[in-house]
């Protein structure tokens, strides 16, 4: 029986209960020395089986690693349950921003090109969870840079343009970078939102551990072309634009 790509992909998506992983090519280097020890464990283990201090230390690594991963399985279950949350209650938004990984112009394979100093473009990423939004701010070098100065002002323009007025709400999801999010200048900012404009009567936000941050954010960059031969920021703005799921 033939049917329609849509048809398919309705099925498809839902009625069988099967994910993909994403393939990480930046994994948590806790966990890589954790399983690294615990391998050396095995391996004195293989010489000497009985030997009291091997396997004390071998239980002691896999505790912490446990523990470790335990500790980061709980920003995405906070995420999981924001989201649903979002999905129902329309007093409540849930979003995840992050940087992406810096563009450069011109983006050219030319020999010369890559000797020469690049103009930077960096571009800021909110997603909405509960709705799959997706907002980039995107801008150059010669405008900001990506510091809390920049951050802050960013959240600010998407709450007074995207996010409606009944919402009182907000739960926000990004990464521990005391550059970025997790000093003074943002707290003081979410501050503002709830005690001296009465933006919001609740904000929350959650960090994940370190090596563990994969987000929504990541996922959206997945679908810009990297390799788009840009020579003018302008190009890589419409880049942004077209960029769209398959």
């Amino acid at each position: 029986m033939s049917v329609s790509y849509e048809s398919y992909r309705t099925i498809f998506n839902g009625c069988f209960n099967i994910s993909f992983g994403y393939p990480r090519a930046d994994t948590c280097s806790k966990c890589d020395e954790l399983i690294a020890n615990i391998s050396h464990c095995d391996s004195k283990l293989e010489i000497t089986p009985s030997d009291a201090e091997t396997l004390k230390e071998k239980t002691t690594l896999q505790t912490e690693k446990e523990l470790h991963q335990r500790k980061a399985e709980m920003f995405y279950v906070r995420k999981r349950a924001a989201r649903e949350r979002a999905k129902v209650d329309k007093s409540t938004l849930a979003v995840a921003f992050d940087f992406q990984q810096e563009l450069h112009v011109p983006n050219l394979t030319t020999n010369d090109v890559f000797y020469r100093r690049h103009f930077s473009v960096h571009s800021f990423n909110v997603h909405e969870l509960g709705g799959d939004n997706v907002y980039i701010y995107a801008y150059d070098e010669t405008t900001r840079k990506r510091g809390f100065d920049d951050v802050a002002p960013m959240l600010h323009h998407f709450i007074q343009t995207y996010c409606p007025g009944e919402v009182k709400h907000l739960e926000l999801f990004c990464n521990s970078c005391r550059r970025q999010n997790k000093n003074f200048t943002f707290f003081r900012f979410l501050y503002g939102q709830v005690y001296l404009w009465n933006r919001f009567d609740s904000v929350r936000v959650s960090f994940p551990v370190r090596g563990h941050s994969y987000m929504e954010c990541d996922r959206d960059f997945a679908f810009i072309n990297k390799k788009v031969p840009a020579e003018l920021p302008s190009e890589w703005y419409a880049e942004f634009r077209s960029a769209r799921r398959s």
